[in-house]
């Protein structure tokens, strides 16, 4: 389980993930970013660094970044931050639709970015084990919500995990169109149903079920939402 120390956790295949800690971590992150997002992919993000090969942006100042190691090397990576946060409720409010969750703390919503990896990682044990220490960091800081936003071909895989597509997708004039789901941490019911990867990590961390009805018709079981 991740500690303040930045504990590291088994990811699989031989990888390594933990909490970025150093500068030098953060950079390894944000060099990986760019390699994926604009060298090969071609994104045309304002913010990157061509010079110095990087990719970083304000929201990174306050984030808890992870990265995923094999051998010393940075090979995957994302980051969380929290509603509770005036700079991230700004960007991301009105996009996720937060108002619609107000009974639970802005301070117990998460949001998940900028989540990329190399390409000799992207299958496979090493992206399941940093999905499982993701929840595992949510989960630490008493996380009921984590956000997401991504690309319509990961929209299954992140279904298949616990996220729920709860709106239509949007257009992002850097991405494209970007699917909006949502994982509830503790609806170990729903997890359990879906036989998702995160129930055993709930078990071992000894995380206790919560019934939220009125989540029903917001985050429902299986998406009626059509791009």
């Amino acid at each position: 389980m991740p500690d303040s120390n930045g504990k590291s956790s088994p990811a699989g295949e031989g990888l390594q993930a933990r909490i970025a800690q150093s500068l030098a971590d953060r950079e390894a992150a944000y060099r990986l970013r760019y390699e994926v997002y604009v060298a090969e992919q071609g994104k045309p993000y304002p913010q990157a660094d061509h010079v110095n090969r990087l990719l970083a942006d304000a929201l990174d100042d306050e984030a808890q970044i992870i990265v995923a190691e094999s051998d010393g090397d940075t090979v995957g990576t994302l980051r969380n931050n929290w509603l509770s946060s005036p700079a991230t409720y700004a960007e991301y409010a009105d996009l996720l639709g937060v108002n619609h969750f107000g009974s639970i703390p802005l301070e117990r919503i998460a949001i998940s970015s900028r989540l990329v990896f190399h390409p000799s990682y992207r299958f496979g044990a090493g992206r399941a084990r940093l999905f499982d220490f993701n929840y595992e960091c949510g989960a630490e800081k008493d996380t009921k919500l984590c956000f997401m936003l991504c690309v319509p071909q990961l929209a299954p895989l992140f279904k298949r995990i616990g996220y729920r597509e709860y709106a239509a997708p949007v257009g992002d004039p850097v991405v494209g169109c970007l699917h909006r789901l949502c994982l509830e941490f503790d609806d170990l019911a729903y997890l359990v149903r879906i036989r998702s990867p995160f129930v055993a990590v709930a078990e071992r961390l000894g995380i206790e079920a919560t019934d939220r009805p009125w989540l029903t018709t917001l985050l429902p079981e299986t998406s009626t939402v059509h791009g």
